[in-house]
């Protein structure tokens, strides 16, 4: 195997209950820094700077958030001590989010600002100029030679990526992480449309995510997936059945966001088949056998995982993947100079 990126949505659930910190947030990505320490692997951490943004503003008020914010910041700044990087993910529709000081949760029903798209020009402004700013005094703290760099859309809406192109030119981001290739999605809240991708694991582009340009000033770094033969499909949905009903639960106490899904398309299902994303919580023994399959024939392998979706059982098994792994490059910034046929644009990153 070459190259492993290893990287995580860093945050709360999107809907009815947020869920808390601790558990969404802190304790799960305490467990995976117990693994990554062991197996000396890097990973990048997609955080929800949206949602800070609006902890932020209650914080002299209610002790409890005061903490959670605490808390998050010193965990993330262990995270860059120990090498790993830490980017912003917006999920705009935070914008509407209602805080409970009673549970210490937030409510995030309201999905009409989900996708950045929805927000007008003053207030995508203000949400990217924010979470630059959140990222910042989380890492200068620690070195004030960080490049906040990369970035991964909320839902994976990277579209339409003009919109985003004017951030990412004024905030020296370069590398983008959000396309899932040959998926497409349309519903009340999100859109993405990743259908016409190249076939390529990593390529740069322009003003178009999913058009590539060899002069381009940006790179993607497509997300990887495998697909089960209607066999394994069966297989695997019978082994979560049966987690479910020993009720080996995932880490977190929230509830995702409910969507009604207007138009969707997955090229790479067929005859029953279903394809998976390369991520910690679709893991079970039978898509284990199947990702070890792909890592060792692929040259690039692209690991998207959300903390609060993971079980300490498939926590286990992605300890035993990356032991079987063998060797294995997880710094993306070594192996995009090192291993990979894309040389790195050259972007001066300028303060706000």
């Amino acid at each position: 195997m070459g190259n492993l990126l290893i990287t995580f949505d860093y945050e709360l659930f999107l809907g009815t209950n947020s869920g808390t910190p601790q558990k969404c947030m802190i304790e799960p990505t305490n467990a995976i820094l117990n693994v990554l320490d062991t197996h000396a692997c890097k990973a990048v951490f997609f955080v929800d700077t949206t949602y800070l943004y609006q902890l932020k503003k209650i914080i002299e008020k209610y002790p409890k958030a005061l903490a959670d914010y605490n808390d998050i910041v010193n965990q993330l700044r262990v995270l860059v001590k120990k090498g790993h990087y830490i980017f912003p993910h917006l999920h705009p529709h935070w914008l509407d989010a209602v805080y409970n000081p009673v549970n210490n949760e937030w409510s995030l029903n309201n999905s009409r600002y989900y996708c950045f798209s929805s927000l007008d020009v003053a207030q995508q402004n203000i949400l990217f100029q924010e979470s630059m700013e959140i990222i910042r005094s989380i890492t200068d703290c620690v070195s004030d030679e960080y490049l906040i760099d990369g970035y991964r859309a909320g839902g994976w809406s990277i579209q339409p990526f003009p919109l985003f192109m004017q951030q990412f030119l004024k905030h020296g981001i370069v590398h983008e992480f959000s396309v899932r290739k040959e998926m497409y999605m349309k519903s009340d809240a999100q859109c993405y449309d990743f259908r016409n991708a190249p076939d390529k694991d990593i390529y740069r582009f322009h003003d178009n995510v999913v058009k590539e340009d060899v002069s381009g000033g940006f790179l993607q770094y497509t997300i990887s997936a495998i697909t089960l033969n209607k066999h394994q499909n069966w297989l695997s949905s019978k082994i979560d059945s049966l987690i479910y009903r020993l009720k080996i639960k995932n880490y977190g106490d929230g509830r995702g966001i409910a969507t009604n899904v207007i138009e969707s398309e997955n090229r790479a299902e067929k005859n029953g088949g279903k394809q998976i994303m390369a991520s910690i919580e679709e893991m079970n023994f039978v898509t284990y056998l199947g990702l070890k399959k792909a890592m060792k024939n692929r040259e690039y392998f692209h690991f998207i995982s959300h903390p609060k979706m993971v079980t300490p059982l498939q926590l286990k098994l992605f300890a035993r993947l990356l032991k079987k792994a063998g060797r294995k490059e997880t710094d993306f910034r070594r192996f995009l100079s090192t291993s990979c046929s894309v040389e790195r644009p050259k972007v001066s990153v300028k303060r706000a």
